[in-house]
């Protein structure tokens, strides 16, 4: 029996109007890995993760998310994954357990499970004290740190985080790679779209490096890096010699 990859691409294509935004994604990441997604600005990050969620669908082209088809499959695909977007909007007249609550019902959770997944991973992040404050009185930081408890609270299987570490505090980055590494050794997949290098190489197994829309390289990171004495270097030297 073949074993379910955590994500199967093929051909994915996105245009927005007139501009590619992706063209021709064809990807595939084992269950249970965490992949880096690397690229400048406008490479097309954000677009492949939200495709990948459920949250658009792509031009041309699939792809399996756990084995299931974003397109045939998007409820079911929408239960499995949970979603950090780079710009996300939270309800900020409700407070932050009202808000998880909500989604927890979204999920299919009900009080009690709701209840224990809120107060576990609210107590990680800091938010447990804060419960009941309204998010629009929360710090960005804060905010962030509510978007990840949302993303996280129906302990999806496959996990899309796009610039997780924005505004956050360094004892909450730590502890948010922490709950990352936590959730691979759950056998759940992971796709972290990020500019800072250095997190990459703490906590991914393989690296993806897309450049207006392509894919320009796909593997493991150590041997990304090789002959490279930091990742930094590596990046650079492959995008220079890609352009």
């Amino acid at each position: 029996m073949t074993d379910i990859l955590g994500l199967k691409i093929t051909g994915l294509v996105k245009y927005f109007g007139e501009i590619k935004a992706l063209d021709g994604i064809d990807l595939s990441i084992p269950e249970g890995h965490i992949v880096g997604l690397l690229g400048q600005n406008g490479a097309g990050k954000s677009t492949l993760v939200r495709l990948l969620s459920g949250v658009m669908k792509p031009t041309a082209g699939y792809a399996h998310v756990n084995g299931k088809h974003i397109l045939s499959e998007v409820n079911e695909v929408k239960q499995i994954t949970g979603l950090l977007p780079e710009e996300y909007a939270l309800y900020e007249k409700l407070s932050i357990f009202e808000y998880i609550e909500f989604l927890g019902t979204l999920y299919d959770m009900n009080e009690e499970h709701i209840e224990i997944a809120f107060g576990k991973l609210a107590a990680r992040l800091g938010l447990l004290p804060l419960r009941n404050r309204l998010i629009d009185t929360l710090s960005k930081g804060q905010k962030q740190k509510v978007a990840i408890l949302a993303a996280l609270v129906h302990e999806p299987l496959v996990l899309f985080l796009d610039e997780p570490l924005a505004n956050l505090d360094v004892a909450a980055q730590i502890e948010v790679k922490q709950i990352i590494k936590e959730y691979k050794s759950q056998k759940r997949t992971i796709m972290i779209a990020t500019h800072l290098l250095s997190n990459v190489e703490e906590v991914c197994d393989q690296i993806v490096i897309i450049d207006k829309g392509k894919i320009l390289y796909s593997g493991e990171l150590d041997s990304f890096k090789e002959n490279h004495a930091t990742l930094e270097q590596a990046y650079l030297s492959y995008i220079g010699n890609a352009t």
